[in-house]
């Protein structure tokens, strides 16, 4: 049986401390249950399904901070009521109307009560949640590296799925957001480079198809729930090393599902014994261990001090790179 990566990401837009790329795993068997039990969540939870309004399942939207403090304005809403409201809230905003603040708070209660069932619905059908966590401020690849780069927290993302594969005994497939063309491309040109001459990467790609396929997220709600499971993980969710502060208006109960939704094992890894892998990852160095485009290599930090290489090598720190503690190769004339 395979396993299916819905991927989606946040935090690529800037204003955020942290950049998100992952979504959910789910067994190809129960992808359409979960299609259409989310969808019926959807009606019950906004009395009606966003598309048939112009709307999409955005979290973006559906828990920005003014929306999660309307929750809290008014008394929990009857469903006959809030689906009503929530109608009505749709038909003003279509014709151009400001909805009234207890049309608000009924959208508004509408989107808490689908996160507390969605990440329940995405238990229940035993996915899984894997992600990695960038910082915003090293996102961007410097100049000097080259294009076809794959960062680290994509091999780490392609690890643990692999992982998670074998001890399933299946194959995973990518399933991914289509957004830019030409990002898209540049994304698919790294993870065919990745898979086909990086030793990691072969290994990986006996269990993880390579090519990834492309929807779009109104055309699948699986993409929607990871949506909302990498905004979750990027303004709320931290792991050691993240040091921007979390929002306090997400729910405890959200983070703590997101946590147990988490895949781990134990795998040995070579030279260091037996480690555990999580399929939640922090990087905070994701274009470590890259080379310049003009043939410079980025060393990696050593541990004792200094960095490894040979003792005749020149270095020079680079401010372009962003890395603190990374220095450049000087080419040997």
């Amino acid at each position: 049986m395979s396993h299916l990566l819905f991927m989606d990401e946040s935090g690529h837009h800037g204003g955020d401390g942290f950049e998100v790329r992952g979504g959910i795993v789910l067994p190809a068997n129960r992808v359409w249950r979960f299609t259409r039990e989310m969808r019926g969540l959807e009606g019950r939870c906004f009395g009606d399904i966003l598309q048939n309004h112009g709307k999409e399942l955005k979290s973006v939207k559906l828990l920005e901070r003014k929306r999660i403090r309307l929750t809290n304005q008014h008394a929990q809403i009857p469903e006959d009521e809030r689906q009503r409201l929530c109608r009505e809230y749709f038909g003003q905003a279509r014709n151009g109307m400001s909805p009234t603040l207890l049309h608000n708070i009924a959208y508004a209660q509408a989107g808490v009560l689908f996160v507390d069932e969605l990440l329940k619905l995405i238990k229940r059908h035993k996915g899984r949640i894997f992600a990695t966590v960038v910082p915003s401020k090293h996102s961007k690849p410097p100049k000097e590296i080259e294009r076809n780069f794959v960062r680290r927290d994509m091999k780490y993302l392609m690890g643990a799925l692999y992982h998670y594969c074998e001890e399933q005994s299946s194959d995973g497939i990518l399933v991914l957001d289509e957004t830019d063309r030409t990002d898209d491309r540049r994304f698919l040109q790294r993870l065919e480079r990745y898979f086909s001459t990086t030793e990691s990467g072969r290994t990986h790609g006996g269990l993880v198809l390579p090519t990834p396929l492309f929807t779009e997220s109104t055309m699948s709600y699986p993409v929607q729930a990871a949506d909302v499971v990498c905004y979750l993980i990027s303004h709320g969710f931290r792991l050691p090393g993240m040091g921007e502060p979390s929002r306090q208006d997400l729910k405890s109960e959200w983070l703590t599902a997101v946590e147990q939704l988490r895949f781990s094992c134990v795998r040995t890894v070579r030279n260091s014994g037996p480690k555990r892998h999580y399929s939640i990852v922090y990087v905070a160095q994701p274009w470590q261990g890259a080379k310049k485009r003009e043939g410079k290599t980025l060393l990696q930090n050593d541990p004792k001090g200094g960095f490894r290489g040979r003792a005749s090598v020149q270095h020079y720190t680079s401010e372009r790179a962003g890395n603190e503690g990374i220095a450049w190769r000087k080419p040997q004339k």
